[in-house]
């Protein structure tokens, strides 16, 4: 992975369910797909926690990052590398129901003027995987 990104995870255990958070920053680039998948399984399959524990081991899974899969709603890199089954297996996406929230131009709520090869993008993603959850009352 580059020097500029990453992730970071926490855990936590309540009553009998595990659960992990991740925030991830992947690869940019409007062609970097390749680059996203791999960082993904490099974080996926290299963040240990205490006692052996990975990101998939816990009950439950949330990943509230910036992915940089670009999303045209009409073809979505993420859900297309999704449905291949190349990352994010087993899990959901919240549904978009918000405006594009890329790129606009410095001090403006004015898409990105200067680059008409780049469309309005969704950057910004969240995901889950819930196996169980278990709350004691």
């Amino acid at each position: 992975m580059a020097g500029n990104k990453g992730a970071v995870a926490i855990r936590m255990d309540y009553c009998d369910t595990s659960m992990c958070f991740v925030a991830a920053h992947l690869a940019a680039g409007q062609l970097a797909w390749e680059d996203r998948n791999n960082d993904y399984h490099t974080i996926s399959e290299g963040l240990f926690f205490a006692r052996g524990r990975t990101i998939d081991s816990h009950d439950n899974v949330i990943w509230v990052s910036d992915l940089n899969y670009r999303i045209a709603l009409s073809n979505e890199e993420l859900l297309n590398q999704m449905g291949a089954r190349q990352v994010f297996v087993g899990y959901k996406e919240g549904d978009i129901t918000f405006l594009p929230t890329y790129k606009y131009d410095n001090g403006t709520d004015v898409y990105d003027t200067r680059r008409a090869d780049l469309p309005e993008q969704y950057i910004a993603n969240s995901f889950w995987s819930f196996h169980r959850l278990i709350v004691q009352r």
